[in-house]
């Protein structure tokens, strides 16, 4: 190994000697200019150029491609270094004929993408005029092969989206087959304007709207025109128009389906397009801006998982999009499954029991604390928000006098004698009351003492005698749990509470309002 480096000293300083009666050796120029570059003194290294690669490039121009390719590269630091294997013997021959030379150099490209090693070879030719060696530069020593034209190119590959399913692994929500309706205007003949309305009647749009997508600026003869994409049942209607008219067509996509539909539309949830809050936070993950998400119910709530990432795949490649580089790839990563407790049988049974009513149910395993069942009624088809649905059809939906958009069991209500049960086990548990306590209130009315001013607790039905809490529990007597939540106080009463789950987060990915006992976080008055 010693003997290998003093040769190669010896060689180098021959090299000088070589060239010395002259100009310094293309080695000493070529070492020069590696340095400038390593500096980035894009002048000096300019200095080095022969005249013709002057003339082809100035300095300031010069610069800008280095620079340019460090962006597009987007590289931290570029360097290069001569190689060490090279034919010593034909560079000094052609030192002495002042011939071209050629030097082999190894360049390093430490980016954003990783690190990047490269080879190639430097040409230098003897000058009169300037008495020295000269570089015949081209973009080449910027990277093997590269030219001005090159890009950086960034390619994505989207996710699956995850499916949501049952306690025994039905779908409940997933990617499956659906129909894109759409028109070719070429296809037209004297029939447009029936053909536009049968599909506006059809699939519950509006002409205009219609008119409207086939005069976009892009639109030719023989584009396909989207509308909008419906469920894979719809197919029939669709081509029933397009047996009239070829105009009107239709082409099979993968779309989110939910093939149970209304009775687990609040429980599941739909898709929909992000707001530039989520956009923003979609776009650095690769995916486009119009990408939909969860909007409400478990696709919201399990977005993060159920959505994944794309794959990426960025390369340096030519104007014709030729790969010279592959800079960095990264694999898709799919969307996982969400496995709910849900039992597909009880939720439809729930559905068909609370029989449209303005209500909401559930059925909960008092076990495990498992959720087996959880509806809102009346409901809607969460499949027309998934695939798409018009203006129209939306303000139908949103403006029925029973709200069938409004999810009922996600909202908190006020409680009414349920309370009963949990301030008497908070009176009894901290020893404010005990199996022996009384009251004795004659009538149907109490108040605590003027300070209530013109307000009074009432209840039903009057015992005509004391009554202790057992009896206070058959008469729900609201003056009895009136006294005992007296007696607890309001801070106690609410520390407590949370032991029954009231103003604590219930611990799901469900989105939830939080109960309160009261607005804010004290009870600041004895009558709410």
């Amino acid at each position: 190994m010693k003997k290998t480096t003093i040769l190669v000293v010896i060689f180098i300083l021959g090299l000088l000697g070589a060239s010395c009666s002259k100009a310094d050796s293309p080695v000493v120029e070529w070492q020069r200019y590696m340095e400038a570059w390593n500096n980035e003194n894009y002048e000096e290294m300019h200095l080095h150029l022969s005249e013709k690669s002057k003339g082809q490039r100035s300095v300031v121009d010069f610069e800008a491609v280095h620079e340019e390719f460090k962006e597009k590269m987007k590289a931290e630091q570029v360097s290069i270094k001569l190689s060490e294997s090279f034919d010593e013997e034909s560079i000094a021959e052609a030192i002495e004929e002042e011939e071209k030379i050629i030097l082999p150099f190894e360049g390093e490209i430490n980016s954003e993408y990783g690190r990047f090693t490269y080879q190639g070879e430097s040409s230098w030719v003897y000058e009169d005029e300037e008495d020295r060696w000269m570089l015949e530069w081209d973009t080449g020593y910027l990277y093997t092969d590269y030219e001005e034209s090159d890009r950086v190119e960034t390619y994505y590959e989207m996710p699956q989206r995850g499916a949501i399913l049952d306690s025994k692994g039905e779908m409940l929500a997933g990617s499956d087959k659906a129909v894109e309706i759409g028109i070719v205007p070429g296809r037209f003949t004297e029939n447009k304007e029936t053909v536009i309305a049968e599909l506006a009647a059809a699939f519950e749009l509006m002409q205009e709207q219609i008119e409207e997508r086939l005069n976009l600026s892009w639109v030719e003869d023989d584009s396909f025109v989207d509308l909008l994409v419906v469920r894979y049942e719809e197919l029939d209607t669709i081509e029933e128009i397009h047996e009239k008219s070829t105009a009107a067509t239709y082409r099979i996509v993968q779309g989110r389906t939910y093939p149970k539909k209304d009775p687990f539309a609040h429980l599941v949830g739909y898709l929909g397009y992000p707001s530039e809050e989520e956009i923003e936070k979609l776009e650095e993950e690769g995916f486009s801006a119009d990408h939909k998400v969860g909007r409400v119910g478990l696709e919201q709530a399990y977005e993060e998982q159920l959505r994944g990432l794309p794959g990426r795949k960025i390369q340096l490649e030519s104007k014709d999009g030729e790969q010279r580089e592959l800079l960095l790839e990264e694999q898709v990563q799919d969307g996982k499954d969400v496995k709910t407790t849900i039992r597909s049988d009880l939720q439809e049974q729930l559905y068909q029991a609370l029989d449209g009513e303005q209500s909401a149910g559930s059925v909960i395993d008092h076990q495990t604390g498992e959720i087996l069942a959880l509806v809102s009624t009346p409901a809607y088809d969460n499949n027309e928000f998934s695939l798409g649905m018009s203006s129209e059809r939306f303000q139908t939906l949103q403006n029925r006098s029973d709200a069938p958009l409004r999810n009922r069991f996600a909202n908190t209500y006020s409680p009414g004698s349920t309370m009963k049960g949990i301030t008497g086990a908070i009176g009894l548990d901290g020893g404010f009351i005990d199996k022996n306590f009384t009251i004795d209130v004659n009538g149907k009315e109490w108040q605590k003492d003027g300070s209530w001013g013109g307000y009074h607790v009432t209840r039903v039905t009057d015992p005509g005698r004391p009554i202790n809490i057992e009896e206070a529990y058959i008469y729900s007597d609201n003056i009895f749990f009136a006294q005992t939540a007296l007696r607890i106080g309001a801070e106690t009463f609410i520390d407590r509470a949370k032991d029954f789950g009231i103003g604590r987060p219930l611990q799901t990915a469900y989105q939830w309002r939080t109960s309160q006992l009261a607005n804010g976080q004290s009870i600041d008055k004895e009558v709410l």
